[in-house]
């Protein structure tokens, strides 16, 4: 259970915390928008000079591919029907002094090159040493070579050229610039290769790309044509969000990839129809703004602390008083509606304990009258079921002793009436409504002996008591009727003697009575339905029944409901009855 002051305490803090973190998320998100918004501006700046840079490495292979196929000995050669006339040697030694003249030229602005010159009429040239005859069939063998011959397409650029001759080296990815030669009928004779190794793209932005990120340059196809990631050249490795971005509008994005977030930025080349396309860490690009979160978060958890302490305060001068008020209202109560006025500085709690003052007042005098009443109740409730047990117990003395007097046993009648007198004079000489169990067992054992008269001493009483159980204190004529009805319902039909055996035992803190005799035992249902006052027959035989009703109301107004009778089956299956008490040393009067 919550007091005021922890609940009052709790709610401010939580609505200064739930605002501290709304306004935090917030503050996030705006900043970290406007600083992607600044970064994807300075990315687009950065990318877009890559590309420019790439576009003048792509221009500048385009005008070495202009310069070459316009040289005569290159063309003359290309044009020759047979090489028989030429001098192959010379040839390609002249060809090797143009391309150092352009590759001088052309160096001076980052830009390597090689050449490669192939003739229908079998002149093969290339400016890298090691070019064997097979690697020019492997060009001639690409399907993109034979498919521009065939649409007669004089020019044009293969962005992941793979040079057969540099085997799996780094060497082997180039930018190709191919232009075909055909004569005045329309004919193929040759082809000029422009080669731009993969190395040279990459000094255009090597300097501009942070360890942190991957830079890639795609095609218009999204095959990598060069990147900082070197295992992605030549292919397609993105995922399917990453192919989408590179072909929509937006300029940057954020994604999950491997339980991590990227930021990609992507700027394409209207000129070459290349994507410049980058992937960074989110975390590398939200460093700057991270650490003023952080200071962010310390101010609120500052200012949540603070209001804390001042809710803290508030809430011990709104709950003080109640507390104070609520502390006489449990006085009161412990000690019996009993208290003393205390003013309050507040006027609604002021008020409030002068209404409960004099509640206190009203109820103090209706619970006197009320314990008062239940008493007075109670006494005459238990008067009356005592009453009912003797003029039971006289209708059936008497009855007795006429049913002696009747048959001539004059003698045992006048015994029976002194037993009976002893009896009375017990029951009138005290009017305790308990007594001590050696009395009670005392006036059993008489009325056993006055019984015995009748039945010509065929019932034994057995009583089986503790001597630590002598002065517990129960009440008055609980164990006459239980005895008188062992004798009514277990009296054999011939000779044999009917044993009642009363044993009492102690469990725990309680005394539990256990009455066995020779009878046949009272079934649960009957037993039920008595105690449930559901017998309304008067005959004598079902008469005798009222004292086990009258037996468990007694105790149960006496002590509660948690005591009374039940039944015990034992080996045999009968059910014998049992009485369960507390352990009372002194009586109640």
């Amino acid at each position: 259970m919550f007091s005021i002051k922890k609940i009052l305490i709790f709610t401010q803090s939580t609505i200064m915390i739930i605002l501290t973190i709304l306004l935090s998320i917030s503050c996030y998100k705006y900043y970290g928008n406007t600083t992607l918004e600044i970064i994807s501006n300075n990315k687009q700046q950065s990318l877009r000079l890559i590309s420019q840079k790439l576009d003048s490495v792509v221009s500048s292979a385009g005008t070495i591919s202009d310069l070459i196929s316009e040289d005569d000995e290159i063309m003359g050669t290309l044009y020759s029907d047979t090489l028989d006339i030429i001098n192959i040697p010379q040839v390609k030694s002249n060809i090797d002094n143009i391309y150092m003249k352009y590759f001088r030229s052309f160096q001076q602005i980052g830009i390597s090159f090689y050449i490669i010159c192939m003739g229908e009429n079998g002149f093969e040239y290339c400016s890298k040493s090691g070019y064997s005859h097979e690697n020019f069939q492997n060009i001639r063998a690409y399907s993109w070579f034979t498919k521009n011959i065939a649409n007669q397409t004089s020019y044009y650029l293969i962005p992941n050229f793979v040079d057969s001759a540099a085997g799996t080296s780094s060497d082997a990815n180039n930018l190709a610039i191919i232009r075909n030669i055909y004569n005045g009928q329309q004919e193929y004779i040759g082809s000029v290769l422009v080669c731009i190794p993969e190395a040279t793209l990459e000094s255009s932005y090597i300097a501009m790309a942070t360890s942190d990120a991957d830079l890639y340059i795609i095609d218009d196809l999204s095959r990598v044509i060069s990147s900082t990631n070197k295992d992605t050249i030549g292919k397609i490795p993105f995922l399917l969000s990453d192919y989408t971005f590179t072909r929509n509008s937006n300029n940057y994005y954020i994604y999950d990839r491997d339980s991590q977030k990227y930021y990609g930025a992507k700027y394409k080349s209207v000129n070459t129809g290349w994507t410049v396309y980058e992937q960074t860490p989110l975390s590398v690009i939200l460093a700057p703004l991270t650490g003023l979160l952080r200071g962010t978060i310390l101010l609120a958890c500052l200012g949540c602390l603070f209001c804390i302490f001042v809710s803290t305060i508030i809430a011990d001068k709104i709950s003080k008083p109640i507390y104070e008020f609520s502390q006489k209202i449990q006085n009161a109560t412990a000690n019996g509606l009993r208290s003393t006025r205390t003013p309050s500085r507040l006027k609604e709690l002021d008020s409030l304990d002068r209404c409960f003052d004099s509640m206190q007042l009203e109820l103090a005098e209706w619970m006197l009258r009320t314990r008062q009443r239940e008493k007075d109740i109670n006494t005459a409730k238990y008067n009356f079921l005592r009453a009912q047990i003797n003029p039971h117990f006289l209708y059936n003395t008497l009855f007795s002793i006429k049913c002696m007097v009747s048959m001539g046993h004059r003698e045992q009648a006048c015994e029976m009436i002194e037993i009976l007198i002893s009896l009375l004079r017990y029951s009138i000489s005290n009017n305790n409504s308990h007594i001590s169990l050696l009395d009670e067992c005392t006036y059993l054992s008489q009325y056993v002996k006055l019984q015995n008269l009748r039945y010509n001493g065929k019932i034994q009483l057995i009583l089986d008591i503790p001597d630590a159980l002598l002065d517990a204190v129960i009440p008055r004529f609980i164990l006459q009727p239980i005895v008188e009805n062992s004798i009514l319902h277990g009296m054999p039909d011939n000779d044999e003697i009917n044993v009642i055996h009363l044993n009492f035992t102690k469990q725990e803190e309680n005394l539990l009575i256990t009455i066995t005799d020779d009878g046949p035992g009272i079934d649960s249902t009957t037993f039920q339905n008595l105690m449930n006052n559901s017998l309304n027959n008067t005959t004598i035989q079902d008469s005798s029944h009222i004292g086990l009703n009258n037996i468990k109301d007694r105790i149960v107004l006496s002590y509660g409901e948690e005591y009374g009778l039940s039944l015990k089956p034992d080996s045999s299956g009968r059910n014998h009855l049992s009485i369960l008490l507390p352990i009372i040393k002194k009586a109640n009067e």
